[in-house]
C-alpha cells in the first residue's frame, strides 16, 4: 500500500468522500470567460446555470466580457486609434460594435467610420455582428436610416 493513510497505520475509509459545497456565488465569480464555464463538468455547469435567475440567464447572452477572446478587447491605455489587423471571421465587427456600445454610455458622440456609408449601415449597424444585433433590447439604439444616425436610450 502506498496510500499515506495506510502508511500511518490509519484504516482506509470505504465511504465515498463528499466534497464540501461551494459558498454561494463562488463558482460564478470563477467564471470570467465562456471557456471557464465549459471546463466545468456537465453536472456542475447545469447546477450553476440552474441557480441563475431568468434575468441573469438573459444577460449571459449579451455579456461581452464572458464571450470575447482576449485579442478582441480594446487595448489598455490612453489612445485615439485602435487597429484590429485580422482576417475574415476574426470578430472585428463584433469587437467594434461592443466597443461602441460601451463608449456610447460615457461619450455623447461616437463616430462609425467605414469605406462607404452603405458599408457602415450594412455591416457595422445592421450586420449579423453589428450594433443593433449585439445590444440587449433595453439598451438598443434607434436607427434613423434617413439621417444615418443611431440614437441611444438616455436611461441606461
Amino acid at each position: 500500500m502506498t496510500d499515506a493513510t495506510a502508511k500511518a497505520g490509519k484504516p482506509r475509509s470505504s465511504k465515498p468522500r463528499i466534497p464540501k459545497a461551494d459558498p454561494p456565488g463562488a463558482v460564478r465569480r470563477s467564471i470570467l470567460r465562456i471557456g471557464d464555464l465549459l471546463k466545468l463538468g456537465v453536472r456542475k455547469r447545469a447546477k450553476m446555470l440552474g441557480e441563475f435567475s431568468p434575468d441573469e440567464c438573459a444577460q449571459l447572452f449579451h455579456d461581452w466580457t464572458l464571450w470575447a477572446r482576449p485579442e478582441q478587447a480594446p487595448p489598455p491605455g490612453d489612445w485615439i486609434v485602435w487597429l484590429i489587423l485580422a482576417g475574415r471571421g476574426a470578430g472585428k465587427t463584433r469587437a467594434g460594435a461592443e466597443a461602441v456600445r460601451r463608449w456610447s454610455a460615457t461619450h455623447p458622440i461616437v463616430n462609425l467610420i467605414g469605406p462607404t456609408a452603405d458599408d457602415v449601415r450594412d455591416v457595422m449597424v445592421l450586420g449579423e455582428s453589428g450594433i443593433l444585433n449585439c445590444c440587449p433590447r433595453r439598451e438598443r439604439p434607434r436607427y434613423l436610416a434617413s439621417a444615418g444616425r443611431l440614437e441611444w436610450p438616455t436611461a441606461r
